[in-house]
């Protein structure tokens, strides 16, 4: 059971570094085709946003550990109570 939250905990982490990874790159990639202040109004804007994204993606994170290490530890105490019976 630890090892299926462990796994789903590493496919959120990759999700996140994934999108984190397309969206510097959608920025490094825009063309050329707009002038350089607009262009780089356009950069900070595509960064202020990726940096929510990225914190919202991390606050999700913790709170799906949290709620999976609260799950494990009642699984424990109840696999505790079992063998103690």
């Amino acid at each position: 059971m630890v090892f299926i939250q462990n796994l789903y905990i590493m496919k959120k982490l990759f999700a996140f570094f994934l999108a984190a990874m397309f969206g510097f790159a959608m920025i490094a990639c825009d063309g050329g085709q707009q002038e350089s202040d607009s262009q780089s109004e356009s950069v900070e804007e595509s960064v202020e946003d990726i940096a929510d994204d990225v914190e919202e993606s991390m606050e999700d994170l913790e709170e799906e550990v949290e709620e999976l290490s609260e799950e494990a530890e009642e699984e424990l105490e109840e696999e505790e109570e079992e063998i103690l019976d």
